[in-house]
């Protein structure tokens, strides 16, 4: 009878076990990463040529990956073409919501590096102090100055997607 009541206890401890490690999220499939590509805001061309005198166009992409670490942060990559600027210095940011959502950035402004543009190109990576939820919505804005201000100065934008 002892060997038997062994036996169920194991048996429970061991189910236990199991449930317990079946509710841990899973770290095969890697870190959770937002993507996009940013497309030129209407309008823009007419800031573009304003500025630099000429018209150019404007594209690049983004990719937001959440680290596992406290406390939270993801890596970004940042590029950008802006084939009619060059030595000039860009503001973006990561905001809630879609496009053109007036909505508030996921960290402070200041916390965004700025995009140091030369010979039409730049390229920004950066560990940053936030992390993005699965479960939101989120856009990312490159403004046409150094400074984030509104909607009317972003440049480019782009829908960021959530994939792995």
């Amino acid at each position: 009878m002892a060997s038997l009541t062994r036996s169920v206890a194991c048996l429970a401890f061991a189910g236990a076990a199991a449930c317990a490690t079946s509710n841990r999220p899973s770290t095969s499939a890697g870190p959770t990463r937002w993507t996009g590509n940013f497309k030129a805001v209407s309008g823009s061309s007419a800031v573009l040529s304003r500025t630099t005198g000429s018209q150019g166009s404007a594209s690049g992409n983004i990719s937001v990956a959440n680290a596992d670490s406290v406390p939270p942060t993801s890596h970004v990559d940042l590029t950008v073409a802006l084939a009619s600027l060059s030595s000039r210095q860009l503001a973006w940011a990561i905001f809630h919501g879609p496009c053109g959502s007036p909505t508030p950035p996921v960290a402070g402004l200041q916390e965004f590096p700025p995009i140091d543009v030369t010979n039409g190109g730049a390229h920004v990576a950066a560990d940053l102090r936030f992390r993005l939820d699965p479960g939101s919505d989120y856009h990312a804005n490159v403004y046409s100055s150094n400074r984030a201000t509104d909607v009317s100065n972003v440049l480019m934008c782009t829908n960021l997607s959530l994939g792995r």
